[in-house]
C-alpha cells in the first residue's frame, strides 16, 4: 500500500513537474512562425547562429536558431528554461553569426616548454587570423547588421539572405 501511494506521489510531481516546465511563460506574448535562410550566393551556410534582436525596447526573452544543411533556421523564442516555435510580433534585427573551420590549425604540442607554447600561440592565432569566414563578423553584431524582418501574426514569417550581396566592406 505505501509503495502504492509513493508511486502514484512521484506520478503526481512528474505530472506537475511537465507542465510546469513546459507552460508558456506569461511575459512572453504569443509566437509565430518565423523562418530564415541564409547562403552565400546559391550555397546553403550550415551552422549558422540566427539571433533576432527587437528594434526598438527590450525583452525578457530571446529568439534564435542555428541553419541546417539547407541554410534554414527555424526560430524558436526561449525564456529561461521554456522555449516555443516562433517568435512575438515586433519588427526586429537579425544577425548571423558562424565560427570559421578550424580542423586545419595545428593542434597543442604537448610540452611543458613555455619557448614551444609561445610559438604555437603565435602560428596559430596567425592561421586563426587567415581563415575564410563563410559570415562576415559585421553580421553577427546588432549595431552593424543590415538584416531586418518584421514577424506579424498568423503569417509564416521568412527571411532569405544572401550574405555575398551585403558584403561592402
Amino acid at each position: 500500500m505505501k509503495q502504492k501511494i509513493f508511486r502514484l506521489f512521484l506520478l503526481l510531481l512528474f505530472v506537475i513537474f511537465s507542465w510546469s516546465c513546459n507552460r508558456h511563460p506569461a511575459d512572453v506574448p504569443e509566437l509565430f512562425d518565423c523562418r530564415v535562410t541564409v547562403k552565400n550566393g546559391s550555397v546553403p551556410i550550415q551552422g549558422a547562429t540566427v539571433t533576432l534582436g527587437l528594434e526598438e525596447g527590450s525583452s525578457m526573452w530571446s529568439s534564435g536558431g542555428v541553419t541546417d544543411s539547407s541554410g534554414l533556421a527555424v526560430i524558436k523564442t526561449m525564456r529561461l528554461d521554456w522555449q516555443g516555435q516562433g517568435v512575438p510580433t515586433g519588427k526586429y534585427i537579425v544577425t548571423i553569426f558562424k565560427l570559421p573551420d578550424v580542423s586545419s590549425l595545428p593542434k597543442r604540442p604537448k610540452t611543458e616548454s613555455q619557448e614551444e607554447l609561445d610559438h604555437y600561440k603565435k602560428e596559430f592565432e596567425a592561421k586563426y587570423k587567415a581563415l575564410p569566414l563563410e559570415v562576415p563578423e559585421k553580421f553577427g553584431d546588432f549595431g552593424t547588421s543590415p538584416f531586418r524582418v518584421t514577424v506579424k501574426s498568423g503569417e509564416t514569417n521568412t527571411l532569405d539572405i544572401d550574405v555575398s550581396k551585403n558584403i561592402t566592406d
